[in-house]
C-alpha cells in the first residue's frame, strides 16, 4: 500500500531524514512504451528544458505516482537500450558503409528545473508543488506536501527541513544538496517518467530493444517489473541529427600542380571519442577535377593520419599536427584550373561532402537556408544568401548580373560570379582549387628586388631564378619596388614565346628581396590581376638570416593572389591606420565585398609596430603560416565583418598582450594573457572552428584573464561562432595555478547563441578552472558536446540549480542538461573537481553527472602537479618570457594521468610522439613520457 499524506507529514524533519529499508512487497507491472524526447518537456516548474536527443520518456503500466521526497528516485541505471546508426568502417584498406550497433544507457532521472517564484503562483497551491523564495538572502527551494489557498506573505526562513506558513499554505525548506522533483507524471493508472542517457539518440537512430530492470521504480512497498522489451512500444521521436564531420584543408589553395600534388587536411568528429579506431573518422574519399568537370582522378580512399609536413616541432610553432595527407598523380587531368572535392567518412553518422554540404556547395532543392550569406553553386554560377528561407522544389537560383536579387522558394539570392570566382576572387571551400600543369608550360618569372635597383620593363625578369640569380648583382637587372617586380612579371607572362601559356597576370612568378630595407610594396598593390596561382615574394636565399627588412606599407583590395614571407624579417615604425600589410581603412559591409582579397604570410620574423592594432584584416582570406610574431597584439578581423577564410597556422605569438581572434589555430605557441577569443560572427558563414593541436599559455597572474574564451559574450555586443561545429583538440592551455587566470571559458555568461556540435579531446587544461556550458545569467541550449581524452585541472559548469556570485539559481538556465549530464563524454581526467566540491549533485559546479570511465577528484585536492609531470610550471605567476612558462608537461609514469587511454582517436600527441594503444596510456595533449 502506497503511504499516505498523514503518514508523511508526521515530523517537517521527517522528510529529509534517511530512508528506511522498504519491507519486501509484490512487484506489479513493468515498461509498456518508450519515446525518445524532442523538444521541451514542460512541467509544473515553470521552465521547459530541450532534452532532444539525450532522454526518452518511459511509461510503467499501473503504476502510481511516486512520493517525490519519501520515495526513491527512479533507478535511470536499469534502462538499457540497443540502437542502430548508419556509420562507415574501413575493410581491406577500403571504407564501406556500414549499420552500427551500440548500447545506450539510462543515468539518472531528468530533473526537473528549478522551480518558479512564490509570486509566480496562482491562488490555489496543487499538492506537492514546489517554488523559490528567499532565506538568509539567498534563492532557496520550498516544498509544500498539502499544498491549499496561497497566503499573503512569501515562506522565508534559513533551517533546512523547517516548515513555516505563507498565511494559508505550509512551506518547508529544501536542503542545497536536494532536488527539486523529476520530470514524470501520472497518466491514467500509468506513469511517465524521464530519463537522461548516456549517448544521443538521433533522429535515424533505430530502437532495436529496449529492457528495464526490477525494481526501477517504486512507490511505497511496490515496485516495477522487469520488461525485457516484449510487447512495448518504441518510438524514436529524436530531431537530432548526426554531428557533421569537420574538416578544413591546412594546404593553402592556388597551387600549381606539375604531376604530384599534396593537400594535408585536419578532421575531427564526436564518434571519434567513443570508437576509437586511432583516429577521429574512418577516412577520406577525395577526387581531383577539372573545372567543367569532365575530367577526375579518384585518390584511393586515406584511411590513416600521419605527421603534418608542413606545421613541425621544429618549426616556429614547435607542434606536430596531426592530418589526413591526399597525395593526388594529376598529371591525367588536363592543364588548366582544377579543383578538389571531399568526402569525409565518421565511425558513426553520415559523411561531410564538401560538393553538397561546404561552403559553395551545389544548390539544394526543399532546402531550409538559414545563414545569411551562405553561397551556393548552381550550374556554373554562384549565388549568395540576402533572405533566409526554404529553396524551391526544383531549379534554383538563375540570372548572372552581379547584385541582382533572385527569389528561389521563400530564399533570396544574388548573383556572385561564375566558376572563375574560385580563381578569380576567393576561395571556395566546396573546390579548393589548384592550377594543373603536368607539362610544365605555365609561363613563371623569376626576378630580384633592389631598394638601388634601376630595372624598367621586363628586362630584370628572367625564365629561370638560377639565370635571375645570376644577373642580380647588376642593379640594371633589379627592380626598385615589389609593386615595380609583379608589374614587369605580369607583362612578362603575358608575352608569347617557346610555346608556354601566356597569362596577364603575375601569378605563380618569384620575386626575391636582395639584403637591405625595403620601404613598403612602393605603389599600392590595388586592381592588380590575380593569377590561378601565388605571386610569391620571399627572401633572397643567399641573404644573410635577418639582413631583408620590410618596413611600412598595407596591402589594399584587388592587389595580386600574393605568398609574402619566407625569410623576410619585419621592422616597421609606422602605427595608426598604416598597417605593415593590411588595409584597415573604410570597412566594408556589402554581403560580397573584400578589402583583403587573398593573402598567404609565411615564414617571416614580425615584430608588431602598433600594439593596439597588431595584424588585422578586413573580409580577408588570410593564411599565416609558420612566422615569428614579437609582441603581437591582435590577431584578427577588429570590425566584425565577413571572415571567408582565416588560417593561423604553425606561429610563434609571443605577447605578453594581445590576443588571437580567429576561427582555424592549428600548431601554434601562443604567450599572450588572453590568447583566444572569439571571432565575430561573419556575414559569410564559418562552417567550423578548429583550434587544434597548440601550445596556449598565459604570462601574468590575473585572475580576469581567460587564456581560451570562446563562445563568449563580449562587452562591444560582439560574439563570435562557427555555424556547424567546433573543434578544440591536442592542446596545452597553461596559466599559473589557481591565483592565476582562467585556462578556458567555453559557452559563457551572457552569451545568447546556442552551441551544437562541439568537440573537446586530448586538451591538457592546466593551472586554472575550465568552464563549460558557463552561464549565469543566460539560457541558451548546449547539445551535441563530445569530450574525451581531456586532462583538467578543475572543471565547472553552471545551471539552474547553481547560485554563483550576484546570479541565484535559476530555472530559465535550463537548457544545459546535456553537459550537466555529461552526455557522450569519455575518459576525461579531472585532477580536483570543481569550485564548489569534489562530486557532481544538485548544485555543485561539476554537474548532476560525471560519465563512469572519466576521473572527477584524482589528486584528491592537491594543487602542486610536480609529481604528475616532468616539468610543472603552473607555479609561474609573473613571467616575462615565453621560456619561463613553457614547462615540460608529459606525464611521468607514476602519474594518475596515465593508464587512462583504454582506446584511442589520436594517433599522435603534440610532439609528434605516437599514442599507445594497450591500455597504458595518458589522456591530455601529452603521451606519457616512460
Amino acid at each position: 500500500m502506497r503511504l499516505s499524506a498523514l503518514n508523511l507529514s508526521v515530523s517537517s524533519r521527517a522528510l529529509f531524514a534517511g530512508r528506511p529499508a522498504l519491507p519486501t512487497a509484490p512487484v506489479i507491472d513493468g515498461l509498456v512504451a518508450l519515446s525518445s524526447v524532442a523538444g521541451t518537456v514542460a512541467n509544473d516548474n515553470g521552465s521547459a528544458p530541450d532534452l532532444t536527443g539525450c532522454a526518452v520518456a518511459i511509461t510503467i503500466k499501473n503504476m502510481p505516482l511516486r512520493h517525490p521526497i519519501s520515495d526513491p528516485p527512479l533507478d535511470a541505471t536499469k534502462l538499457v537500450m540497443t540502437v542502430e546508426d548508419t556509420g562507415y568502417d574501413v575493410v581491406g584498406g577500403v571504407i564501406v558503409a556500414r549499420t552500427r550497433t551500440r548500447t545506450v544507457r539510462g543515468t539518472l532521472p531528468v530533473k526537473r528545473p528549478w522551480p518558479q517564484a512564490w509570486t509566480a503562483l496562482g491562488a490555489t497551491v496543487p499538492p506537492r508543488s514546489y517554488c523559490y523564495g528567499t532565506a538568509a538572502g539567498a534563492r532557496r527551494a520550498y516544498y509544500t506536501e498539502l499544498g491549499g489557498t496561497k497566503g499573503a506573505t512569501a515562506p522565508t526562513h534559513s533551517t533546512d527541513g523547517q516548515t513555516v506558513s505563507d498565511g494559508g499554505v505550509l512551506w518547508t525548506l529544501i536542503p542545497l544538496s536536494q532536488d527539486t522533483g523529476y520530470i514524470e507524471q501520472a497518466s491514467g493508472g500509468d506513469v511517465i517518467a524521464h530519463v537522461m542517457t548516456d549517448m544521443p539518440i538521433y533522429k535515424d537512430t533505430v530502437i532495436k530493444s529496449v529492457s528495464l530492470g526490477a525494481g526501477a521504480y517504486v512507490v511505497g512497498i511496490t515496485s516495477s517489473l522487469a520488461s525485457i522489451g516484449s510487447g512495448v512500444t518504441v518510438t524514436n521521436l529524436s530531431t537530432l541529427p548526426y554531428p557533421l564531420p569537420m574538416a578544413t584543408i591546412v594546404t593553402p589553395p592556388h597551387q600549381r600542380s606539375t604531376g604530384t600534388l599534396r593537400v594535408e587536411v585536419v578532421v575531427d568528429h564526436g564518434w571519434g571519442i567513443h570508437i576509437g579506431g586511432g583516429r577521429p573518422i574512418a577516412g577520406i574519399r577525395a577526387t581531383a577535377w577539372n573545372m567543367a568537370r569532365t575530367a577526375s582522378v579518384a585518390l584511393g580512399d586515406v584511411i590513416d593520419s600521419e605527421l603534418s609536413t608542413q606545421y613541425t616541432t621544429s618549426g616556429p610553432g614547435g607542434c606536430a599536427v596531426e592530418v589526413f595527407a591526399l597525395t593526388f598523380n594529376t598529371s591525367s587531368l588536363p592543364a588548366g584550373d582544377c579543383f578538389i572535392e571531399l568526402e569525409v567518412c565518421p565511425w558513426l553518422g553520415t559523411s561531410f561532402n564538401t560538393r553538397f554540404d561546404a561552403e559553395g556547395a551545389d544548390w539544394r532543392a526543399s532546402q531550409a537556408y538559414t545563414f545569411v550569406g551562405t553561397i551556393v553553386r548552381n550550374g556554373a554560377n554562384y549565388y549568395q544568401l540576402k533572405t533566409a528561407g526554404v529553396s524551391a522544389s526544383s531549379g534554383g537560383p538563375t540570372g548572372t548580373t552581379l547584385s541582382t536579387d533572385v527569389t528561389d522558394g521563400t530564399c533570396v539570392w544574388t548573383y556572385i560570379g561564375a566558376d572563375n570566382l574560385i580563381v578569380n576572387s576567393r576561395n571556395i571551400p566546396a573546390r579548393w582549387h589548384f592550377y594543373n600543369d603536368p607539362s610544365n608550360l605555365l609561363k613563371i618569372g623569376y626576378c630580384f628586388v633592389d631598394p638601388s635597383g634601376t630595372a624598367t620593363g621586363t628586362t630584370g625578369v628572367f625564365s629561370t631564378f638560377a639565370a635571375a640569380d645570376a644577373a642580380k648583382g647588376t642593379l640594371a637587372n633589379c627592380y626598385p619596388t615589389i609593386a615595380a617586380a609583379e608589374t614587369a612579371i605580369a607583362s612578362y607572362h603575358n608575352t608569347a614565346g617557346g610555346g608556354l601559356t601566356t597569362h596577364n597576370d603575375s601569378g605563380g612568378g618569384r620575386a626575391y628581396l636582395k639584403a637591405g630595407t625595403h620601404n613598403g610594396f612602393g605603389t599600392a598593390m590595388g586592381t592588380r590581376t590575380r593569377g590561378s596561382v601565388w605571386f610569391y615574394v620571399q627572401a633572397d636565399p643567399a641573404a644573410t638570416p635577418g639582413s631583408v627588412i620590410f618596413s611600412n606599407g598595407g596591402v589594399k583590395s584587388g592587389h595580386p593572389r600574393m605568398w609574402f614571407g619566407d625569410g623576410i624579417y619585419s621592422a616597421a615604425t609606422a602605427t595608426g591606420a598604416a598597417n605593415i600589410f593590411f588595409d584597415r581603412a573604410t570597412d566594408n559591409t556589402t554581403v560580397v565585398k573584400q578589402a583583403t582579397g587573398e593573402l598567404v604570410i609565411s615564414g617571416m620574423n614580425y615584430t608588431a609596430f602598433d600594439a593596439t592594432f597588431g595584424i588585422q584584416w578586413r573580409n580577408g582570406w588570410v593564411w599565416l603560416l609558420n612566422n615569428s610574431y614579437s609582441v603581437a597584439a591582435n590577431v584578427g578581423d577588429p570590425k566584425q565583418q565577413q571572415y571567408g577564410h582565416v588560417l593561423v597556422a604553425g606561429n610563434n605569438l609571443q605577447g605578453p598582450l594581445g590576443q588571437v581572434s580567429v576561427p582555424i589555430m592549428i600548431g601554434n605557441t601562443i604567450f599572450c594573457l588572453t590568447a583566444v577569443r572569439d571571432f565575430s560572427a561573419p556575414t559569410v558563414p564559418v562552417m567550423f572552428g578548429m583550434h587544434i593541436d597548440n601550445r596556449i599559455h598565459g604570462p601574468i597572474n590575473s585572475p580576469a584573464g581567460v587564456l581560451v574564451f570562446t563562445f563568449a559574450y563580449n562587452a562591444g555586443g560582439n560574439y563570435g561562432y562557427p555555424q556547424l561545429g567546433m573543434s578544440t583538440r591536442g592542446n596545452l592551455v597553461k596559466s599559473a595555478y589557481y591565483a592565476g587566470c582562467k585556462c578556458a571559458q567555453i559557452g559563457a555568461d551572457g552569451l545568447a547563441v546556442a552551441t551544437t556540435n562541439i568537440v573537446e579531446s586530448y586538451n591538457s587544461f592546466l593551472g586554472q578552472r575550465h568552464n563549460r556550458a558557463y552561464n549565469d545569467s543566460n539560457a541558451p541550449y548546449h547539445t551535441q558536446w563530445y569530450r574525451g581524452f581531456n586532462l583538467y585541472t578543475s572543471n565547472n559548469v553552471v545551471w539552474d540549480s547553481t547560485g554563483h556570485g550576484s546570479n541565484p539559481p535559476d530555472g530559465s538556465r535550463c537548457q544545459n542538461y546535456w553537459p550537466v549530464y555529461d552526455v557522450a563524454s569519455a575518459l576525461n581526467v579531472n585532477l580536483n573537481g570543481s569550485e564548489s566540491g569534489t562530486a557532481p549533485g544538485i548544485n555543485s559546479y561539476l554537474g548532476m553527472r560525471v560519465d563512469p570511465s572519466s576521473a572527477y577528484f584524482a589528486l584528491g585536492g592537491t594543487i602542486t602537479f610536480s609529481s604528475q609531470f616532468v616539468s610543472d610550471t603552473t607555479g609561474v605567476t609573473n613571467s616575462a618570457n615565453q621560456a619561463e612558462t613553457l614547462g615540460d608537461f608529459r606525464p611521468v609514469a607514476s602519474s594518475v594521468i596515465v593508464n587512462r587511454a583504454i582506446r584511442q582517436a589520436k594517433k599522435f600527441d603534440i610532439l609528434g610522439v605516437t599514442r599507445r594503444t594497450d591500455g597504458s596510456g595518458a589522456v591530455g595533449a601529452y603521451e606519457r613520457a616512460a
